[in-house]
This record gives C-alpha cells, structure tokens and sequence, in this order.
C-alpha cells in the first residue's frame, strides 16, 4: 500500500494534491510479519487493567455482562481464537505484544513517507495528519477490539505537522479534541470556508490557544440486518443500540440508550472506570450538572444544515454553497 502511494506521489510533486493513505494496522487479527511479530518482548509488555475476576467486570453494567459473554477474546486470531484463554496472562502478553509490533510496522512506513516529502523538497508545503479511527482495547476490563465505553477504545493519536506553525514542531497538546475536528482543520488550513452543518472545531485555533474542558463521542453497536449479540442480550431495538459519552479532565459520563442506567466514573481517581458513581447519592449533582451539559451539546449541534440563514428582500443571510 505504501509503496503504491509513493509511486502516485512521484509523478505530482509539481502539482497540488491531497491524498489520504489509509493503513489496515494495528488491527485484528493480530497476525504481524516478520520482524514486527517479535520486536516487542512480551515478557516487557505492561498487563492490562482489569478487576480481580469476570464476575466482578460484568457486575459494573449490564453492557459489560452482555459484553462478556462474547469471550472477546477469540475474535483477535482468526481460526485459532478457540485456543485463547482470557484469563491466560501469557496468552495476553503475546497478543498485546504483536498489536505493539503492527504499531511499529505502521510506525517505519509512515516514515517512507516523510522522507519521501522531505527529498522531494515538499514538507515544509504540506499539512500532515496522522490519527487513527478508534483505539483497541487489548484485554482491558476483560474486553478487546474498539466495542466499548472505555477511554481505551475512543483515546487515538493524534500528529499535526503544519508547516505554517514551526514554532509548534515538536511540541505536545495535552487537550481534547475529536475526530470531526479533522475535516474543519484541513479546510481552515486551505482557506476554505467550513459549512455550518459540519461538526467540530478547526484545530488551527486549538493549537494557537483554543481549549475545549470535554469531549463527546457515541458509539453504536446495532445492526439493520441482523440483531448483534449485545442487541440481543439487551434487549434493544436498531434505534437504541447505542450510547454517548461526556468526558471532562475528571469526570466522565456514559448515557446508554433504550432505558439502560448510566455510568459516572472519577477519571482521577485509582479506580477510573471500574467503579460507577452515578449510583451514589453524594454524586446526584455531578450526575445532573454532566447529563444537562450533554444534552446542551446535542442540542446545540443538531443538523443545521439548511439553518443559520435568513431569507430577506436583499438575498440570503449567510447562505454557504
């Protein structure tokens, strides 16, 4: 795949391009060619965190009940999955150790490529994003894959090499941001103006001194065709198969649909996401103060696209094509 991007690349160095190179990795299954399948040693990898047992996992929320029967684990090999155990520390270590491996394989040819941009004399011309769609769980809370509410799944990187901004090369952004910033980004860096009906925030601004206290993400986990395994063992319909969370420095909110109770965590706290304030009466405040401030959010994004505008006997109020 890289080597396919370059060679278009080579033939459009006079010329303006976008492209968007798009790497299957780190990904299930966790099968990684040689020498990324043991450059990492799995006696060196960190262990997951998990509570004490499974029972203990699924006793913090009927979606993780419903989550463990799945044994997450056996999706990450295919055919061999049978033979994972998860609760084998060694079986874990491994699989972790590979995902790590994939990661470096992406690592070395996302370097092809910058050094591509550099000899051909096109770096300092070019706005380099480098981001992922969602994270993996990699055996924490006893889950795998990116089927979660855990910041593991929706916590990516995020590298922005603009080369308009070097007294920002180098340097670490220790904020929020989300993935619909990206596109807002990329038109703001071209000039270009940003349609109201799209989401998020230009992160040219949160790099020049924006910063958001929180962060919104939703995840749906419901099929049209056939019922999901967590469809099913909910008992939810297409429409309520799903959930949004609220994530501030501290707290963090997850609001499940089709009447299932809600998740309250104390992300500064030793627990994190192991143990659900949203039952304790001392929390009721923060419970209502972060459920209020995110149906705020989804209020004040809702589709806009044909809003914002006013008809008037001079034209069109701020009508963006």
């Amino acid at each position: 795949l890289t080597d396919f991007f370059l060679r278009q690349l080579s033939v459009r160095s006079g010329e303006p391009w976008f492209a968007m190179l798009t790497h299957n990795r780190p990904h299930p299954p966790l099968i990684a060619p040689h020498p990324y399948n043991r450059m990492h040693d799995p006696k060196g990898i960190p262990p997951p965190i998990r509570l004490a047992n499974a029972d203990e996992e699924a006793a913090v929320h009927p979606f993780m009940a419903a989550s463990m029967k799945r044994d997450p684990i056996r999706g990450m090999i295919e055919e061999h999955g049978c033979r994972l155990d998860n609760e084998s520390a060694a079986d874990i270590a491994e699989l972790r150790s590979v995902y790590y491996g994939l990661a470096s394989e992406v690592d070395h040819h996302v370097g092809r490529v910058i050094r591509f941009l550099e000899e051909s004399g096109q770096l300092d011309g070019t706005l380099v994003v480098i981001t992922s769609d969602h994270g993996e769980m990699l055996g924490d809370s006893r889950l795998w894959q990116k089927t979660s509410y855990h910041d593991a799944a929706f916590h990516v990187p995020l590298i922005i090499r603009d080369p308009d901004r070097v007294s920002m090369h180098g340097g670490e952004v220790d904020d929020f941001t989300e993935s619909v910033d990206l596109v807002p980004t990329v038109l703001d860096w071209l000039s270009g103006d940003i349609p109201s009906a799209m989401d998020g925030l230009s992160l040219l601004q949160h790099l020049e001194g924006h910063r958001p206290d929180s962060i919104v993400a939703e995840l749906d986990f419901g099929e049209p065709d056939s019922p999901t395994e967590l469809q099913r063992e909910l008992g939810l319909g297409l429409r309520e198969a799903n959930l949004t969370l609220l994530r501030e420095r501290r707290f963090k909110l997850v609001h499940f649909n089709g009447g299932l109770p809600p998740l309250l965590f104390d992300m500064a706290s030793t627990e994190t996401e192991t143990r659900n304030l949203a039952r304790d009466p001392a929390h009721a405040d923060e419970l209502l103060r972060m459920t209020a401030k995110l149906l705020d959010h989804r209020m004040r994004n809702a589709d806009r696209t044909l809003s914002d505008m006013k008809l008037t006997d001079r034209g069109t109020i701020n009508h963006r094509p």
